[in-house]
């Protein structure tokens, strides 16, 4: 019996020296396997920030140069419309001068014709009424002098007519020009 209940109490005791070694040994395993995963976590949210800061620094140049390149060409577009419209208004500026100078030539060109068919429409008026007042004053050929007189008036009438014509119609081929 003393035997027996010394061996059940060794037994005893090794059983529970056994229990204590797996329970420390499990809880050390399980230390050393929450630690390493305590640094795969670590790593991992390290490696992913470092991955995110660099997504971010790369989209933010991405950004910066596409904000770039389109200032430069917003700047060079700008440049050529301002050089187009610069272009534009010389020459409508010259088109308008033109214009006024065409206009005042052919104003003055208008006002010479008018001047010189008056004087020659007064000469003439003149010159029929002294070839009229003449041919009266010759007694001897009064018939004559008389058909003379009417078909001169009719030719310078008719002269008359003809250059008011002419004329009427070079001021208004003119204007056309215009």
């Amino acid at each position: 019996v003393t035997c027996t209940t010394l061996t059940c109490y060794k037994h005893d005791s090794d059983m529970l020296q056994t229990r204590e070694r797996h329970v420390t040994n499990t809880r050390v395993t399980y230390y050393e396997h929450e630690s390493d995963m305590l640094q795969t976590r670590d790593r991992h949210v390290t490696n992913t920030r470092v991955t995110c800061y660099k997504h971010e620094s790369d989209m933010l140049e991405t950004r910066e140069r596409h904000v770039t390149n389109m200032r430069v060409t917003c700047y060079k577009h700008e440049k050529v419309m301002l050089q187009s419209y610069k272009h534009q208004r010389n020459m409508l500026q010259t088109q308008e001068r033109h214009v006024s100078k065409m206009k005042e030539s052919c104003y003055k060109h208008e006002s010479d014709m008018l001047q010189t068919l008056e004087r020659h429409v007064t000469n003439t008026r003149e010159s029929c009424y002294k070839h009229k007042s003449d041919m009266l004053q010759t007694r001897v050929m009064l018939q004559t002098q008389e058909r003379y007189v009417t078909n001169t008036r009719e030719s310078c009438y008719k002269h008359e007519s003809d250059m008011l014509q002419t004329l009427e119609q070079h001021v208004t081929n003119t204007r056309v020009m215009l």
